[in-house]
């Protein structure tokens, strides 16, 4: 299983824009995955509205980290209940 990382909400780094993650990088994520027909789990989208949580405009903080967990715990539950009983 893929995943499409988190949100980017500064370039204080000045290594990645918030623009090249959202426009470059994801949507080749997203192909490579299709292609590859690896599912993934879009962080990006679970925590596109938590700024808050990213003091630093790229790094989680607690809040942050556990909303990531989160929804990669939430993903999996999901898979492994649909998933046929061997």
């Amino acid at each position: 299983m893929g995943c499409v990382p988190p949100p980017l909400f500064s370039n204080q780094s000045g290594r990645i824009s918030p623009e090249y993650l959202k426009f470059t990088l994801i949507p080749g994520i997203e192909q490579a995955a299709s292609e590859t027909n690896v599912p993934t789990i879009n962080v990006y989208s679970a925590l596109a509205n938590s700024p808050n949580d990213f003091p630093d405009g790229e790094h989680p903080n607690d809040a942050g980290a556990k909303l990531i967990a989160d929804e990669i715990y939430r993903v999996i539950a999901i898979q492994n209940s649909t998933a046929p009983k061997t």
